[in-house]
């Protein structure tokens, strides 16, 4: 789907992945259709990879909250 601009030198095009999640890129009319294929794979892939650093690191992420909690607590006990 392209929406062109009222200057008629760029258009924006949006893309949806399957989540449903829009990605609007705006163009020159004169910008290869490869260029924009190869930072749509690139964002996609980026997005991918983060989505994957989430995951791993939540359960750490977990961990450390639980840990300082309990070191909140302790110094709670101590100062009284």
């Amino acid at each position: 789907m392209a929406d062109e601009q009222k200057d008629g030198e760029s258009i924006q095009l949006k893309v949806k992945n399957a989540e449903g999640k829009e990605v609007t890129f705006k163009l020159k009319m004169s910008t290869p259709l490869r260029k924009v294929s190869s930072l749509h794979f690139n964002f996609v892939s980026f997005s991918l990879w983060m989505h994957t650093v989430k995951e791993r690191l939540s359960p750490l992420m977990e961990s450390v909250s639980y840990m300082m909690e309990s070191v909140s607590t302790e110094i709670k006990l101590l100062e009284s």
